[in-house]
């Protein structure tokens, strides 16, 4: 079976230097699907951020409106971080303060884009350093927003050890620059 839990990496979305959104006019989505984009066709770079295992969560909870007729999706990414440094606090506040789209790479080897055409942005988070040696030191944040079609899935990858894995199904995976700044939290 495939259908396991876990989030490897996140990947935060930059057009090189500022925090950027995909929206429409970004992709080429799949003929016969519109929830999986076949390619990127903007250039864009992604700063990967490795998550230790187990640390990190994503809900799409539904929302319906019969008396407005309205549909829409709340995509819900929460991670936590532990060992707090000058860095890692650096790191979150900037995310905190920005709306992005955010590629969620799956244990399952798929990758999903959140915050399509409204990008995603800080909605809370939390410093815990505990009393007892055994308790660490982490930090949540949880960023979240509200659209108006659920998250949409990457073509698939052919898997570890391809050229440009995990974006090598898309047409033209060469569009998304994976930072050599790599995070591991």
């Amino acid at each position: 079976m495939d259908a396991i839990g876990g989030i490897k990496a996140i990947y935060l979305v930059t057009d090189g230097t500022e925090p950027y959104t995909i929206g429409g006019a970004d992709v080429t989505l799949d003929s016969s699907s519109d929830c999986e984009v076949d390619d990127i066709d903007t250039a864009i770079t992604v700063y990967q951020v490795d998550l230790p295992r187990n640390t990190a969560s994503f809900s799409q909870p539904l929302e319906v409106s019969d008396e407005n007729g309205n549909v829409f999706y709340n995509p819900t990414l929460e991670i936590q971080i532990h060992k707090l440094n000058n860095h890692v606090s650096c790191l979150l506040d900037s995310v905190a303060k920005a709306y992005q789209s955010i590629l969620i790479h799956l244990e399952n080897d798929t990758v999903i884009l959140a915050g399509y055409e409204r990008g995603m942005g800080a909605s809370g988070g939390d410093t815990l350093v505990g009393a007892g040696l055994g308790d660490g030191q982490k930090f949540t944040l949880t960023l979240s927003t509200q659209q108006r079609v659920p998250v949409k899935y990457l073509a698939p990858t052919s898997g570890a050890g391809t050229a440009s894995y995990p974006f090598d199904g898309l047409t033209t995976p060469a569009n998304v620059t994976v930072s050599a700044t790599q995070i591991t939290l």
